[in-house]
């Protein structure tokens, strides 16, 4: 037979260790917004929880602590909601966290203070979770956008839990269910309640810490995925959205089209004005670059002051392609880059080809045929556009 003391000891130790936890989470991960919320609304929430323990362990019956106890733990909720929105980059307004400690503070201290009534009490517990969580769980899907499935299938299962198990609650008080005064009393029920909320407090505990590990492993992927001075993708993701793009290529029966260029006597702009001079034009060449793709284009820094753009699928093999890299070529040759007060006038030579792509030999054939059309622009007097033969 459960032993509701034992298992709301259980409970008290499980709140402590989660906390410890997620201090060092915070500590950790303090760059990240959301954590050192968590940590502070598991805290709130735990005295909440440990006064409701110290409450039902005597006779004392007094409105004033029972309103505390009660704001205590609910705020400790909405703290938690404040720490996944700042987390998901997603915060809502204030006037949302406004509404619900309206709404708590306005059922504890009717319930508590003007007409004590237990199960309602019990109900604005429940209308507090189920916000929350519901609040919360908007709020996750930002994330599995972001940073992908870690933490957030953990979390957002106990949460969509708490909601059904509250909503439950809310129906069986309005059905009359018995009213508990106290945690140890002899219902039966008590023990499965326990143990559901010592289930769910570990699974939220953990679900926190493991979106702050998915939120680093996303930015890890990141980093080795990008080239940190122009913030375009590397060479690696270049590979990779090509590699990609062969499979959709394959399936639609379609050509995947590339234009390579380069930066013209980049050399003599580092030597006359000097590598920082040079980062700052690979830098400006990668902003006017950008600024000309469609949809669905990819531009990408594939080494030194090469760059590399994978058209949008269904671009056309020829003319659209050639107008793609024109308009690359006059945008950045009509945008000189500023060194202080010094204009550096900048031009680019790029190559384009196209062809049916169906395996790693292929992009290999695309990428040679690219390049060979960007010596052709160089020789032919850079500053221009070739398309391969």
């Amino acid at each position: 037979m459960l032993d509701t003391r034992s298992l709301v000891s259980a409970l008290c130790l499980i709140l402590v260790i989660g906390i410890l936890l997620h201090f060092v989470n915070w500590r950790i991960h303090r760059r990240y917004a959301g954590t050192k919320y968590w940590t502070i609304g598991l805290s709130t929430q735990t005295l909440g929880i440990f006064l409701s323990i110290g409450f039902n362990g005597t006779a004392a019956t007094d409105p004033v602590f029972l309103l505390l106890m009660n704001l205590l733990f609910s705020t400790g909720q909405v703290l938690m909601l404040y720490g996944t929105a700042r987390f998901s980059d997603h915060p809502y307004r204030f006037r949302v966290y406004a509404a619900l400690l309206g709404v708590m503070l306005a059922g504890y201290a009717w319930f508590g203070l003007v007409n004590p009534h237990v199960m309602g009490r019990i109900i604005t517990l429940a209308v507090v979770l189920i916000s929350t969580n519901a609040l919360g769980l908007s709020r996750l899907w930002f994330v599995y956008r972001r940073d992908g499935p870690a933490g957030v299938v953990v979390l957002a299962s106990a949460q969509a839990a708490t909601i059904i198990v509250s909503s439950a609650l809310i129906v069986l008080q309005l059905a009359g269910g018995s009213e508990v005064a106290n945690v140890y009393d002899s219902n039966p029920l008590l023990p499965i309640a326990v143990l559901t909320l010592i289930a769910f407090e570990t699974t939220t505990i953990f679900g926190y810490l493991l979106l702050s590990a998915g939120h680093s492993q996303a930015q890890l992927r990141q980093l080795a995925l990008s080239d940190p001075l122009t913030g375009l993708a590397n060479r690696r993701g270049f590979e990779r959205e090509l590699a990609r793009r062969i499979g959709s290529a394959r399936r639609e029966d379609q050509a995947i089209c590339l234009t390579v260029f380069d930066v013209d006597r980049f050399k003599r702009i580092n030597d006359t004005h000097g590598h920082d001079a040079g980062d700052l034009v690979l830098r400006h060449v990668s902003e006017v670059a950008a600024s000309c793709l469609r949809d669905r284009d990819m531009l990408a820094r594939i080494g030194g002051e090469e760059f590399a753009v994978i058209a949008a699928p269904g671009t056309d093999s020829s003319g659209e392609l050639e107008a793609l890299a024109s308009r690359i070529r006059a945008a950045v040759e009509s945008s000189p880059a500023r060194l202080g007060d010094t204009v550096v006038p900048v031009t680019i030579s790029l190559g384009c080809a196209h062809a049916d792509c169906r395996d790693a030999t292929d992009i290999e054939r695309l990428f040679k045929a690219a390049d060979t059309a960007l010596y052709a622009a160089k020789s032919g007097g850079r500053n221009r556009v070739e398309m391969a033969a």
